[in-house]
């Protein structure tokens, strides 16, 4: 990663921890690349409002948590979501670019409704659909760490999300999920 001065060096290592990545894992080095003076902080994406399905289980990019990611930009980024379904329809998601990313990496975890048990998950493809089944309640979370090293043209990276089973029922993704992203220029 590069960074132009301490101040932000410190920053990010404080970022690093946040999100779980050991900061002697990543190799920080002081460069001068103009390009980078506007994509050196963390950029938050909150939901505002609740966002609800119903008898629909095809994946379509949540309505406020996509991000644009430039030809050959880094995006690291931080998901948290927090939603409610029966047990019924259940969950799914998919993390997807409308590009073909040169490198993706995502690891994290979810707790499925009613369930006391923490399931990880390690993700190195866009194209895994990860379904989450609840054991009964309705309020679910999950949370990832991703980094995702754009490929030569200009992208939409986004979190998708429907019903695993479709189902009269309401599944919401609730206000208040986010995606945290820092974006380091090409």
């Amino acid at each position: 990663m590069a960074v132009q001065d301490t101040t932000t060096r410190r920053q990010l290592v404080g970022q690093l921890h946040r999100v779980g990545i050991p900061p002697e894992n990543v190799t920080l080095v002081a460069i001068d690349k103009p390009a980078i003076a506007g994509h050196r902080t963390w950029t938050s994406l909150t939901k505002l409002a609740d966002e609800i399905k119903n008898s629909d289980t095809a994946l379509a990019d949540d309505t406020e948590l996509t991000v644009a990611v430039q030809a050959d930009d880094i995006l690291l980024a931080r998901l948290c979501i927090f939603y409610d379904t029966a047990s019924v329809p259940d969950f799914k998601f998919k993390l997807n670019s409308t590009q073909t990313a040169d490198a993706f990496d995502c690891f994290g975890y979810y707790s499925a409704p009613g369930s006391a048990v923490t399931t990880g998950f390690d993700l190195d493809s866009l194209a895994t659909e990860t379904s989450i089944l609840a054991a009964s309640g309705t309020q679910g979370s999950i949370y990832a760490n991703i980094r995702l090293q754009n490929g030569a043209t200009a992208a939409l990276f986004s979190f998708q999300w429907a019903q695993d089973t479709s189902d009269a029922g309401d599944t919401t993704v609730l206000a208040g999920s986010f995606l945290e992203h820092f974006v380091i220029g090409g």
